[in-house]
């Protein structure tokens, strides 16, 4: 098992050539789990197969009083759970996939698009049918060019208006409502947290390279970060990150 706040399922059981189950926000408990985003944080789990994956998902998920979001699902999933859906490859028969080719599959090296048009062959041989460049909507303003920056949002004009955002904000507030269940620690926020890295720069990456160690080249500039926000808590609502989330939130109800 495993929780994703944006990939952190998907992308290791791609590099591990496993399957990787990402469920919708509330339909596996968080309860315990070290938090980053309340609104998307998930956890998942992994197999060898889709029939390990989802045996072990039909275990997990459920409603949890501890986690209010799992509540959204009351009479909404199935009584007898999901393992009752595993299928053959006669469920491709007809069933339609789009294919984002310039958008997604390009940037893949060769080996693996190799991998995909074997398997795609596979599938059109069951019966599916294949839609090529189905591509993703504005790709080209929406995902930054390296594919990896949370912030890019806020470079189209749009300030503050990210995942990131969100995410900031969400980690001040929801790593201080984790901290203060612990018993075994006087850290208590993400104040004390960056103080403590400070304090233990050797081993806890505080600083960024070379003011620190290279193994924490950026230091802890995500905390930094998110500790900016103040995690919006009444006195700084009005700023541009806090009236995002608050967006965000209205969005997500």
């Amino acid at each position: 098992m495993g929780t994703e706040t944006d990939g952190s399922v998907i992308n290791p059981a791609e590099r591990n050539s496993l399957v990787g189950i990402k469920p919708t926000v509330g339909l596996t408990s968080r309860s315990g789990v070290i938090p980053e985003s309340i609104h998307q944080d998930t956890v998942g789990t992994f197999g060898r197969t889709v029939r390990d994956a989802a045996y072990a998902f039909d275990a997990i998920h459920g409603i949890d009083l501890r986690d209010n979001y799992t509540l959204a699902q009351a009479y909404k999933t199935p009584p007898d759970g999901y393992m009752q859906f595993m299928s053959n490859k006669s469920a491709l028969q007809n069933a339609t996939f789009g294919l984002p080719w310039k958008s997604f599959w390009v940037y893949a090296d060769d080996e693996q698009q190799a991998q995909l048009l074997s398997l795609i062959s596979m599938m059109q041989a069951a019966g599916a049918i294949i839609l090529n460049n189905t591509e993703l909507p504005n790709y080209n303003t929406t995902v930054s060019p390296d594919g990896w920056n949370w912030d890019y949002g806020t470079t189209r004009g749009y300030p503050n208006e990210s995942e990131y955002t969100v995410v900031k904000v969400d980690f001040y507030n929801n790593i201080k409502a984790y901290l203060s269940e612990l018993n075994n620690t006087n850290i208590r926020n993400l104040e004390d947290i960056v103080a403590y890295n400070y304090a233990n720069d050797g081993t806890e990456g505080g600083n960024p390279w070379p003011l620190g160690v290279p193994a924490f080249y950026s230091g802890q500039d995500g905390f930094l970060a998110s500790l900016e926000t103040k995690g919006c808590d009444g006195r700084n609502v009005l700023s541009s990150p806090c009236l995002h989330a608050a967006q965000y939130e209205r969005r997500w109800y």
